[in-house]
């Protein structure tokens, strides 16, 4: 277990000289500190942020903020002075003391003209990680190279996933957006090691471009063979990443339009329009679909007739040619050579096509025969095989005028219908963009029409780029089957390349692996973490009949369903999203390996009813697995949450000094 144990402030913000020391209290890891608001709960958090990252992450506004010295150093030390703000983190694992500390200089000047101080910085923020081993007796390593510090700030405090070490329980809002699922999942991609083999996969295709490059060099005319290939598979590979990107963002799109569309049908007054329109909607997307398979139709038509009409002339002469040479006679007619073989070396009797009896003057014929049967026969026997064809092209060319006839309707026929269909869409949509409502109370319908038809065009856009993404990934896989046989002919063909050739094709193969491997490391763990959450959250809850599961999708964003299998994430209560938010915390720092603590600030703050008493219950629990520091206001920590967690925490009472300057603890 990782463990926070002193915080120390020297001049920061409104914790001029204090430190707090956090000895654990029997079996649980549980430390409360109670202050009003205003007093600097999240001050305290800023300070370990600030302390970790040179960052204070929650200030709302930090050019409308003040700078992070203590005012009172203004007045307490001299011009020209140099003062120094630290913030000192000192944890500690199974194996090591690690103490974190950052320091800023500032110098104290003053305005000759109205005696005025200011601190201006002398330089950025540094920190130093000093580590001592438990089980050495040697003195700390000392690191300050900003690579090596943050490793360590990595390791156990991952900047990409802070909030879910450091806890704002009036922030929940922005723990399910679509920014913070990306940092989760790269974050778990680092703390599962995957990234290692993410490093290993970089380094197996880099040796497979080296090769090819090698490879190449061998034969100048297959230097782009290879370059076509790598660049192919790459163009695959990117426009697949983009079309599941523009999936994820349909899905939330679409949703949004059809939250519009529900309000509009459950509208009154424009319900019969909205229910006319879904229609119609349906009919132009029937016609569309429609139009589509006529476009394929139309193509194939073209492409067919391209190629009979160039190749008419030809044809023509051709059949002319064939059709002149039967009725003179030249074209003979197809003869069975081996069968007249067999007539004349065993000297049969009966002839079995006419059943005449062959005598030496028959045999004489056929041999005569035989000696004309020589290639020009198998070359007339072709003509007469391509006759039936050349006579079906030259019908089919003269049907071009009526197929082109009957395609140039069913154009026109398409059009009108989408064109009437439109016409009607475009008058329902100037109806509801400008209607205007009486009632002060009822929904705006002008407004929620005019965003319904942004949220479509925004569909329309997507799902355009999504199909000509499709269609080049199709186009982009055709030519890498092409361009894959020529790669085997050529590395079959020449000797010189088999060595370098099946380093390539085993390259290839633990590339494949690898990445088989990453994938499926990376299914177990986010199967593991929804595994976890969802065991947690159930236990906050005290609804049970409710929440039927949870499901994390590939790009780490949570949806919750209910018993009935519908999502109902958007739903949820201010405080079932807390306990979700707790949940989830909990999986990642799980399955982390890591067991790092948690400091939170507002801990119940959204939370009420018989839901506070039972998720101050969880938070115990888990306290005796993980250390916790809690931030309350004397609110929040009530009577019922202060019976829980009393005998097993730690609890300290700050607030501020009389000149509401500095923070001072004062008896509980």
């Amino acid at each position: 277990m990782v463990k926070i144990n002193k915080i120390q402030f020297i001049n920061y913000r409104q914790y001029k000289n204090y430190s707090l020391d956090f000895n654990s209290n029997g079996s649980n890891n549980l430390h409360i500190i109670k202050a009003k608001n205003g007093t600097g709960k999240t001050t305290f958090l800023n300070g370990i942020l600030w302390c970790l990252y040179g960052e204070e992450k929650y200030i709302s506004n930090k050019n409308k903020s003040l700078p992070v010295y203590n005012q009172s150093i203004l007045s307490s030390f001299k011009p020209s002075s140099n003062v120094e703000v630290s913030v000192i983190l000192e944890i500690s694992d199974k194996d090591s003391n690690i103490v974190f500390t950052r320091t800023q200089l500032f110098n104290i000047v003053e305005d000759p003209l109205n005696g005025n101080r200011n601190a201006i910085s002398l330089g950025s923020s540094e920190l130093k990680v000093f580590v001592t081993e438990k089980s050495s007796s040697t003195n700390s390593k000392v690191y300050e190279d900003v690579l090596e510090t943050g490793k360590f700030v990595k390791k156990y405090f991952d900047k990409d996933i802070f909030d879910y070490y450091f806890f704002d329980g009036e922030n929940l809002k922005d723990y399910f957006d679509e920014s913070s699922s990306e940092r989760i999942k790269s974050s778990v991609f680092s703390i599962s090691q995957v990234t290692l083999l993410g490093n290993t996969i970089a380094h197996l295709n880099n040796l497979i471009d080296g090769k090819t490059r090698q490879i190449s060099k061998i034969g100048d005319e297959d230097v782009n063979v290879y370059d076509k290939e790598r660049n192919l598979e790459r163009e695959i590979r990117e426009k697949e990443q983009e079309n599941v990107r523009l999936a994820g963002e349909i899905k939330k799109l679409q949703e949004d339009f059809e939250e519009k569309d529900s309000l509009l049908r459950n509208y009154a007054p424009v319900k019969l329009r909205q229910e006319r329109r879904e229609v119609l909607d349906k009919e132009l997307l029937d016609l569309e679909s429609q139009f589509n398979e006529f476009k394929k139709d139309q193509y194939s038509f073209i492409k067919r007739y391209l190629v009979l009409f160039k190749l008419y002339p030809r044809i023509k002469s051709t059949l002319n040619m064939i059709n002149k040479k039967q009725s003179e006679g030249l074209l003979p007619p197809v003869i069975d050579r081996n069968l007249i073989l067999d007539l004349v070396d065993k000297k049969v009797d009966t002839c079995p096509v006419c059943d005449n009896h062959i005598d030496e003057k028959a045999l004489v014929h056929l041999s005569e025969l035989l000696g004309q049967l020589n290639i020009s026969t198998v070359a007339s026997h072709k003509l007469i095989e391509i006759k039936s064809s050349l006579e079906s092209a030259v019908d089919e060319c003269k049907e071009y005028k009526d197929k082109k006839a009957k395609l140039i309707s069913r154009e026109k026929e398409l059009n009108f219908k989408i064109e009437k269909v439109r016409e009607e869409l475009s008058d329902i949509h100037s109806y509801l963009s400008t209607y205007s409502n009486m009632d002060s109370n009822s929904i705006n319908v002008s407004q929620i029409e005019l965003d319904r038809n942004r949220v479509r065009d925004e569909l329309d856009v997507r799902k355009k780029v999504i199909v000509l993404n499709e269609n080049n990934i199709e186009i982009c896989k055709e030519k890498l089957v092409g361009i894959r046989k020529d790669i085997e002919n050529i590395e079959a063909r020449d000797k010189n390349r088999t060595f370098l050739g099946e380093q390539l094709t085993l390259l290839r193969k633990l590339y494949a692996n690898f990445s088989g491997i990453q994938n499926d490391i990376m299914l177990g763990i986010r199967d593991e973490i929804m595994r976890k959450t969802w065991q947690r959250f159930d236990s906050m809850i005290w609804k049970k009949k409710t929440f039927k599961y949870l499901d994390i999708n590939d790009s780490y964003e949570i949806s919750v369903y209910n018993m009935e299998g519908n999502e109902m994430t958007a739903s949820m209560s201010a405080t079932e999203h807390m306990a979700l938010a707790y949940a989830f915390t909990f999986a990642i720092h799980d399955v982390s390996g890591i067991n790092s603590p948690l400091v939170v600030d507002s801990p119940l703050g959204r939370v009420s009813d018989e839901n506070r008493e039972l998720m101050a219950k969880v938070l115990l629990n888990v306290s005796r697995e993980k250390q916790i520091i809690m931030l309350f206001t004397p609110d929040e920590y009530s009577k019922n949450v202060a019976n829980i967690f009393n005998d097993a925490s730690s609890l300290r009472v700050i607030a501020l000094d009389g000149n509401e300057k500095e923070v001072q603890e004062v008896s509980c």
